[in-house]
């Protein structure tokens, strides 16, 4: 894997863990039963913004002769969260809600690493 991936990879798992740290946090103190289901939520986001660079950077690099195995990792994935979503709405329609609000709060982190990058282009 690419050494300027790996960096963005860990950047912006670092932003994860900061917004899903500073929302659930407010969570708790609103209706704590679902600051952790929250946290699920930015956690499935993590981990498949994780895999899904992994697969790319085989895609972009030398292994890109598995096609049949990166087109099934990316339906898995795929599959994973919603079915991790679709259980979580099952239980209780809030839980959906807070899991899909996590999940989607991984786009903060996206954002907040677009910045960040942005200006330490900027200032070089």
């Amino acid at each position: 894997m690419d050494n300027e991936i790996k960096v963005m990879l860990k950047k912006v798992t670092i932003c994860d863990l900061i917004v899903g740290i500073s929302v659930s946090s407010i969570l708790f103190f609103l209706c704590p039963r679902y600051s952790y289901i929250f946290l699920i939520g930015i956690l499935v986001a993590s981990i498949n913004f994780i895999a899904n660079g992994i697969v790319n950077s085989f895609i972009v690099g030398k292994i890109s002769t598995r096609g049949n195995l990166i087109v099934f990792l990316s339906v898995f994935r795929i599959f994973i969260i919603g079915i991790v979503g679709a259980l979580l709405f099952k239980i209780n329609n809030n839980n959906g809600i807070f899991y899909i609000m996590g999940f989607c709060s991984h786009f903060i982190s996206l954002i907040i690493y677009g910045f960040w990058n942005n200006i330490k282009a900027e200032n070089k």
